[in-house]
């Protein structure tokens, strides 16, 4: 044998070697870990038996989920009891708060009656003092009448020519006839003319006032 043929023996055994290896590699069980049983191969015959069985196994159940405890109870249902506690307290509870209110109004009207009392009081004493002001002022106005009527019809012709229309008109009014005619002697004409003027249409709204009035 030559050295080429021994070669080529050597390159054939090695083929055969390595293609017998991988059909063992295949064909090897898998191992199963230490402590465990070993795991048997599924047979080609044993496929089709499990899926016979899987198919006539009947299909599981699915129970329905529980209801939580807040969820409302469907239409027709009665609503489940109230709390026992608060079914005892009811009562009581509408009681104290119906006796807090009759309380609160009661305060809120002694409130309202003290604060009309005191506005009574008030106004009471305002149409007092009112009153007392114009006796004053008429007690006033009677004692400054009687001393221009009493006074010089040249000096007092000179004081009310210088006052405010509507406080001349209101004293020569108020003087008698006579003492106003000679006080408005002795004023200037101008002055004299001008009050006259005031007073006659103070007189005709009083005229006009007086038709008016029923």
């Amino acid at each position: 044998m030559t050295y080429r043929a021994s070669i080529t023996i050597t390159a054939i055994l090695a083929c055969m070697l390595a293609a017998s290896g991988q059909a063992q590699a295949q064909t090897r069980l898998p191992v199963a870990a230490p402590g465990q049983a070993p795991v048997a191969r599924p047979t080609a015959a044993a496929a089709p038996a499990s899926a016979a069985a899987s198919a006539a196994a009947p299909a599981p159940t699915v129970m329905p989920a529980p209801a939580s405890a807040g969820s409302i109870p469907p239409a027709g249902e009665q609503a489940p009891p109230a709390n026992p506690y608060c079914e005892a307290v009811a009562d009581a509870a509408a009681d104290a708060r119906f006796a807090w209110q009759v309380q609160t109004l009661e305060a809120m009207r002694i409130e309202i009656e003290e604060r009309a009392a005191l506005l009574e009081q008030k106004r009471a004493e305002t149409e007092d003092w009112l009153t007392r002001r114009q006796e004053f002022l008429d007690r006033t106005e009677e004692r400054v009448v009687a001393i221009y009527a009493r006074m010089n019809a040249e000096a007092a012709a000179s004081q009310i020519a210088a006052m405010q229309d509507d406080a001349a008109v209101a004293l020569l009014t108020k003087i008698d006839t006579r003492r106003a005619s000679a006080i408005m002697g002795e004023m200037e004409s101008a002055r004299a003319a001008h009050l006259t003027n005031v007073i006659t249409g103070v007189l005709k709204r009083t005229a006009k006032n007086k038709a008016r009035a029923p």
